[in-house]
């Protein structure tokens, strides 16, 4: 579990429990109470909701007051113990759901447990409580709401889970044709998506290498542009001055000697320029399969990039003409193959 999950998870658990302890203290100070000053606490509480939605209520007289006060106390009471033993059952819930090695039933097994003991509990605390008694009512009324609060919130993160699991599945799961479509590399043997992805990493590495080796050679490229602007500025200044002397007729020949392009170079140019064609063509039908063959045009252009950056080293080396001619085709097939590796995860 990732570090950041693993505090959040932490905090949950500490504030669930806090929660929980804390609202078993709150439960204990209503139950130590004497009879006489719970009967008046919920009657204070009664009345003033009845001022709130019974218009008529401060206009009664005092006896018809407390006739309706006192008519009301007891199912206020006992909404009272269900209500509160079901928030005890929600914190109950959520101080066991993250234990994630227990099993499901288990963890609501267990918050019910719990709930049940603490209502038993609460009752025989209220033997000694002057006036209060202990009711198996009352523990069963307990008991039913926080069994009914437990349930509840138990389906409620059960649904929510679900819910999550269909959506990451729809999101990230691909279709079952592309699912059984095997990726192959440019030999034709199966691979996985770990060595997809482990060819992508060395392709991008590889290409960062030559972007680096062919900013090497256009500054040399550049260099050798200026010392040829600077031999046609020869040329055109010995042209005014001598007109066409042998000096410049000498210049001039080692002017086109040096601009000849060499036929290394020609066929390199060549084999690059077939690349760009295919890798047109595939960008092609990837785009038309839509937002998802974005990535896939990524790789088709970043392996071109590669492909160009080692024919220009192959062409610039010290080999043989024919030498030259194998490798660039050699480049410009594996290539090829990489493209077609590419087309076969939107088959």
């Amino acid at each position: 579990m990732p570090e950041g999950r693993n505090i959040r998870f932490k905090i949950f658990r500490i504030t669930s429990a806090v929660l929980l302890i804390g609202w078993m203290a709150l439960i204990f100070c209503f139950s130590a109470q004497t009879a006489n000053d719970s009967s008046e606490t919920s009657g204070n509480i009664i009345a003033a909701v009845l001022k709130i939605f019974y218009p008529g209520f401060e206009e009664l007289a005092a006896s018809a007051r407390e006739e309706l006060v006192s008519a009301l106390q007891f199912a206020a009471r006992k909404t009272a113990h269900f209500s509160v033993y079901a928030v005890l059952g929600v914190f109950s819930f959520l101080s066991f759901i993250s234990y994630r090695w227990l099993k499901f039933s288990l963890r609501v097994f267990i918050s019910a447990a719990v709930c049940l003991l603490y209502a038993v509990s609460d009752e025989v605390h209220q033997l000694f409580v002057p006036g209060r008694s202990c009711e198996l009512r009352d523990v069963l009324i307990d008991f039913s709401g926080a069994l009914l609060a437990v349930i509840i919130t138990a389906l409620f993160t059960r649904y929510i889970k679900g819910i999550y699991r269909i959506t990451k599945t729809v999101r990230r799961k691909p279709p079952l044709k592309e699912q059984s479509q095997a990726y192959k590399n440019k030999d034709g043997c199966s691979m996985n998506k770990k060595q997809l992805l482990e060819q992508n990493t060395q392709l991008f590495e590889r290409l960062a290498q030559s972007q680096e080796q062919i900013a090497e050679l256009k500054k040399e490229l550049a260099g050798r542009d200026g010392e040829l602007l600077a031999q046609k500025n020869e040329i055109e200044r010995l042209n005014a001055r001598l007109n066409a002397t042998e000096p410049l007729k000498a210049l001039e020949a080692k002017v086109t000697r040096q601009a000849a392009v060499p036929p290394e170079i020609e066929y390199g140019a060549s084999a690059i320029g077939k690349i760009v064609v295919e890798a047109a063509k595939y960008c092609g039908r990837l785009a038309a399969r839509g937002e998802q063959a974005k990535e896939l045009i990524n790789l088709v252009l970043g392996r071109t990039e590669v492909a160009k950056a080692e024919i220009l080293k192959i062409v610039s080396s010290t080999d043989g003409l024919e030498e030259k001619k194998k490798k660039a085709d050699a480049c410009a097939y594996d290539a090829f193959d990489y493209f077609e590796s590419i087309m076969a995860q939107c088959r």
